[in-house]
């Protein structure tokens, strides 16, 4: 199964942030990285850019049929930018995010191949460069990759593809009718994928730039209101300390100042409630988020945590709401017992390995369906997260750096 970065008062690691108080980007972000379930959402999309590449070749190779030379050659072009589409539809799938390198390449290779073939389909009939397919459909092609990955990814690839697209208008050149230079042929023929691929890049890096600069407003906003709520909250802690005395303290002294003297018994009596205060604070001072959130009312996610190590205050602050956000909705499902919740950490070279255990009440396949967008994002905040579904409980394994 699968891998949102955002936090709460009190999460824990100090945020890195510039000179002026903002919180840095990340340079290897991408618009999946920062928001994994707007990724997911986008799917459909995904599979219109590569519908409309393909349907682009096909309704441009029908009507541009009196220039076919190679009508293999404009079979294997059409199969090829298919091809493309299905590595773009696949890779987006949840249940392989991130969105791996590897795809980005076989899109890159596939187009390039659809090019030379294309041209191959019309060498020595192509009159000009204006009605070829090949170059519209490579720039939809990489502006399905937006919302993927990075806009320097999206340049690069781009950038490859038009000099393809470039070369081989070179080499038909002396084919075309119109008496103009050669560059202007093959500016016309990069136009358009260098054009859709500076949009593609734009949207992504534009959008990882808008959810970063939210999330820094959220931040100082978060700063801002726990200050507000500093002396409050004070209060509140200390009313329960005055509680737990008036609960276990008062009724025992009470009682003493009652009889007006100390008997034997209190004096073990005394230590007992001594005792039960101290561990009583101590454990709620020593209690994690992790514990108070499977032991809050609020939320129906409940169970137990074992954590020998304390690994659950390295966690950053980042990833803290997307375990906590996985938690209260395994709570929420149908699909899983979310009252019997297990999570362990335990920590070794740096390093914590957190294991959640919950156990199911449906088949395998409707609980992966039903909590694929979780796995989405946990893929992309852990990059080894997974996941065996394969019986109860389901299991979710994860790690993190502690530094």
């Amino acid at each position: 199964m699968t891998a949102l970065r955002t936090g709460a008062p009190g999460d824990g690691a100090p945020d890195a942030r510039a000179s002026d108080g903002r919180v840095p980007v990340a340079p290897r972000s991408s618009p999946q990285q920062v928001d994994p379930l707007g990724a997911t959402g986008a799917r459909p999309l995904t599979l219109a850019a590569g519908g409309s590449a393909v349907l682009l070749g096909v309704v441009a190779t029908l009507t541009g049929a009196d220039q076919l030379t190679g009508p293999a050659s404009a079979m294997a072009a059409l199969a090829l930018v298919a091809a493309a589409g299905l590595v773009l539809w696949l890779a987006s799938s949840p249940a392989r995010a991130p969105f791996p390198t590897l795809a980005v390449v076989a899109v890159v290779l596939c187009g390039a191949a659809a090019t030379v073939a294309a041209a191959h389909a019309t060498w020595g009939s192509n009159v000009g460069v204006r009605d070829d397919w090949a170059p519209f459909a490579l720039g939809v092609l990489v502006l399905g990759l937006a919302p993927y990955r990075r806009a320097a990814d999206l340049l690069l690839a781009g950038a490859v593809l038009a000099a393809v697209v470039g070369a081989v208008t070179l080499a038909q050149a002396p084919g075309f009718a119109a008496p103009v230079p050669e560059a202007v042929f093959v500016v016309v023929a990069v136009t358009p994928v260098l054009a859709l691929s500076a949009g593609g890049a734009v949207f992504s890096g534009t959008f990882v730039r808008s959810v970063e600069e939210w999330r820094d407003r959220a931040r100082r906003q978060r700063a801002e209101t726990t200050t507000a709520l500093r002396d409050p909250l004070a209060r509140s802690v200390q009313q329960d300390r005055v509680t737990v005395l008036n609960r276990d303290a008062v009724p025992f002294f009470a009682d003493l100042l009652r009889r007006g003297e100390v008997a034997p018994a209190d004096v073990a009596e005394a230590r007992r409630v001594g005792d039960a205060l101290r561990s009583t604070l101590v454990a709620e001072a020593d209690r994690s988020w992790l514990e108070e959130l499977l032991t809050s009312p609020r939320d129906r996610a409940s169970g137990r945590v074992d954590d020998p190590d304390g690994a659950a205050a390295t966690l950053p602050r980042d990833r803290r709401t997307v375990v906590r956000a996985l938690l209260v909705a395994l709570g929420d499902s149908d699909v899983v017992d979310g009252s019997d919740l297990h999570v362990e950490l335990s920590a070794r070279d740096g390093r914590a390995d957190v294991v959640v255990r919950v156990p199911t009440t449906a088949p395998e396949a409707l609980v992966r369906a039903r909590l694929e967008p979780w796995s989405a994002v946990l893929r992309v905040v852990f990059d080894d997260a997974r996941v065996d579904a394969s019986g109860s409980p389901l299991t979710l394994r994860f790690s993190y750096d502690q530094h």
